[in-house]
């Protein structure tokens, strides 16, 4: 059913038949018009549809409509106009790099944690003596590399972490591996 087969039915009830009647009468009276509509604030008469009447997205306004910009745009002098003032940088003057709050920043952090400097972390390690200090390095890049479900994932997703895997599997293999002349250690390592 059309609006104007709408429009014309014969309203129903009382109370909804001044309603209707008012409504029929103003939107007669809107699709009927032929003037020109007026002009909105924003300009324009609504959109650009062509379409009378409130339009279904929103008009264009000004941007920034109450913002008021504090910052000095006349060019690029080094004084503004509101101010006889010539605008320029302070006189160096260097840092007392002796003054109490810096000399002696940081002094007493870490006195006396460790003596006089004699005693190293790895001196209060307990265990066998050819397990201190042991990094274990080579065993845990084997244990990566002998996992075939390892190797598999590396390959597909991080090619570059299994060449260096390889790369330095084969370093610390010739390394463990190098004929050392234990007999005389202590000899050879003196300064």
């Amino acid at each position: 059913m059309s609006a104007w087969n709408l429009l014309k039915r014969p309203p129903t009830g009382d109370l909804c038949s001044r309603f209707f009647a008012t409504w029929r009468n103003q939107a007669v009276a809107e699709l009927s018009r032929t003037d020109e509509p007026k002009a909105t604030l924003m300009g324009g008469t609504g959109g650009g549809s062509g379409v009378r009447g409130p339009q279904p997205y929103l008009q264009p306004k000004p941007c920034n409509i109450r913002y008021n910009p504090r910052v000095y745009t006349g060019g690029v002098l080094p004084r503004i106009e509101w101010d006889d003032e010539p605008v320029k940088l302070p006189d160096y003057e260097p840092r007392d790099m002796w003054a109490p709050h810096r000399a002696y920043f940081g002094q007493n952090d870490y006195i006396d944690i460790l003596g006089d400097g004699r005693l190293k972390p790895e001196d209060f390690y307990t265990g066998p003596s050819w397990a201190l200090n042991a990094k274990n390095e080579f065993q845990r890049v084997c244990r990566l590399l002998y996992d075939p479900a390892v190797v598999a994932w590396l390959e597909e997703f991080e090619p570059t972490r299994l060449k260096d895997l390889r790369k330095r599997h084969k370093y610390l293999f010739r390394r463990m591996n190098k004929r050392i002349n234990i007999k005389f250690k202590h000899y050879r390592d003196a300064p």
